[in-house]
């Protein structure tokens, strides 16, 4: 990305991709949002009911014995009750049928609560009360079968402890037997493990006869609707469907390359804007000098956009600039068009204009002032004709229909002379860098207050980079939807490349600025004497 104001990219950017592709980004996100509320009706309904097993044994103990022992047993002790073999007690010991244990440990999520020494365990079901009649009985029978699994695991205990005293106490009844067969420090040491286990042993048989712990079952007293959650379906929805929306919008905008906004068209040309050209009416489509059509065609936005180009080029003409080439990256951008409603503004503003078509190629201004099979361009050059011959003065005044005629004048005391193409030649390129080129556009700047020469686009053949050292300046015409963002970065390099100084761009088939549309006038900026650009000046402002 080249640096400069010209490739600088704002808020307003992403706004306005977000924008331009805002069906996009709608569609998506209804359609995400419809599936998510549909798969949520197509949901089974589900209800979980909670109920828990507490420890109560701390709670006869110190405080300090409390804070030794957090949840400690319900950490320990749930692993031993989510297995088939707790979830069979449970069903044998509540009498449930219809139901296996394995179908019971399905249904339940076993859990330490992380606030108290206690299991949760959360049945889900679809029907509310087997959910909480299923809770209550994982809470009423674990009580037992907790307290069985306490004595089991002490029975084991003794029963481990006990064999090993009375291997101490053989050591000590052999040393009593005999004497010396022993030794001294062997002997002390079964005398101290056999006391610290006769000990033991005895208090966890008291333990065992007192049953050890004391639990608490708290059944479960509600069941709640755990699924569908159409609500919060439909809200993740939305918010995820609006969020692949606007992710495709920025992907689609990206895979296609053609722009739509006259910002954009500036940024890669690093040329300032001199008017943006609306779509005509579907009205006027047959007639492209709009200046010049019925039904008050030269009241529309379009007509004024022409009139906008002229005030913006008119310190260009005041600072002796007389002869101006318009060209595009490519064919069909409209700028024909723009010459030839150029020139009519031009022409009713009191200028003596001359239009040529230097198009050689696919000439269109001849068919734009019906001037078809005339000579031309190409006759001069070639030396079969003269100026004066080939020159052709069109009518603009506003009374009249266009009509080309061989004398007559323009209205507002101006004047407008078209030259077309002629015959398309087989040499266009070198005709037009010959010397005949050169004394032609001399000849006419000498005749003429304004020369708009209209000329092939400057990607595909070299007509505009030859004519760039015989004129004066040179305006781009890039249309929207047309012009690729590739196609525009390497017009930008071209006409960096050209010998003309640059006077900006025309954008064709924008949309009128909101900014300078107020109760249905179109506002314009003229542009300031000093705000046209020198060869290889740099522009940070735009003319409109």
């Amino acid at each position: 990305m080249e640096n400069g104001w010209y490739e600088s990219v704002s808020l307003s950017d992403y706004v306005g991709v977000v924008w331009r592709r805002k069906w996009i980004a709608l569609l998506v996100t209804v359609m995400v949002t419809a599936a998510a509320i549909g798969f949520s009706e197509r949901q089974q309904k589900l209800f979980a009911a909670t109920s828990q097993l507490v420890n109560t044994t701390s709670t006869t103990s110190s405080a300090a014995a409390k804070n030794s022992s957090g949840n400690s047993w319900s950490t320990s002790y749930t692993p031993l009750l989510d297995t088939v073999r707790a979830a069979n007690f449970v069903v044998k010991r509540s009498g449930l049928t219809g139901i296996t244990g394995a179908e019971l440990l399905a249904e339940t999520t076993i859990a330490a609560d992380p606030n108290v020494d206690a299991i949760d365990f959360t049945v889900s079901d679809t029907n509310p009360l087997t959910a909480q009649k299923l809770a209550t009985a994982w809470s009423r029978e674990t009580n037992l079968y907790s307290n069985l699994l306490n004595k089991i695991g002490l029975k084991a205990t003794i029963a481990q402890e006990t064999k090993s005293l009375e291997h101490y106490n053989a050591i000590i009844t052999k040393s009593i037997a005999h004497p010396g067969s022993v030794l001294p420090g062997t002997l002390t040491l079964a005398k101290a493990q056999a006391a610290s286990l006769t000990a033991t042993i005895a208090k966890k048989t008291t333990t065992l006869q007192n049953s050890g712990l004391q639990l608490v079952s708290r059944g479960a007293q509600t069941a709640n609707q755990t699924q569908p959650k159409t609500t919060r379906n439909a809200a993740i929805g939305l918010v995820l469907g609006l969020i692949l929306g606007i992710i495709l919008a920025f992907l689609q905008d990206l895979l296609d390359t053609r722009v739509r906004t006259a910002t954009e068209v500036g940024r890669r040309l690093r040329l300032p804007l001199l008017a943006s050209v609306p779509t005509r009416p579907r009205a006027l489509r047959e007639y492209p000098v709009v200046l010049l059509s019925p039904q008050g065609g030269a009241q529309m936005p379009t007509a004024e956009a022409f009139r906008i180009l002229k005030l913006n080029l008119s310190a260009t003409l005041r600072r002796g600039m007389k002869v101006i080439m318009f060209t595009s990256a490519s064919d069909a951008e409209g700028t024909s068009t723009t010459i030839a409603n150029l020139a009519v503004a031009l022409t009713r503003a009191g200028q003596h204009v001359v239009v040529v078509d230097a198009n050689m190629r696919r000439p269109a201004l001849g068919g734009v002032f019906g001037l078809d099979d005339r000579m031309g361009v190409s006759d001069i050059l070639s030396g079969h004709s003269q100026l004066g011959d080939a020159l052709t003065i069109v009518e603009v005044s506003r009374d009249h229909p266009l009509d080309a005629s061989s004398n007559g004048s323009g209205g507002g005391g101006g004047l407008l002379e078209v030259l077309p193409a002629g015959p398309i030649p087989g040499d266009a390129a070198e005709l037009l860098d010959s010397r005949a080129m050169t004394d032609l556009l001399r000849e006419l700047r000498g005749r003429a207050d304004v020369v708009l020469v209209d000329v092939p686009p400057m990607l595909p053949v070299t007509d505009a980079m030859v004519l760039g050292t015989k004129v004066d300046a040179v305006v781009a015409v890039a249309r929207a939807r047309l012009a690729s963002r590739p196609h525009l970065v390497a017009f930008g390099r071209a006409l960096e490349a050209c010998a003309a100084p640059r006077l900006g761009f025309v954008f064709v088939g924008g949309v009128p600025d909101d900014a300078q549309e107020y109760g249905g006038y179109v506002g314009s900026t003229p542009a300031p004497a000093d705000a046209i650009p020198q060869p290889g000046q740099a522009r940070e402002t735009e003319l409109l």
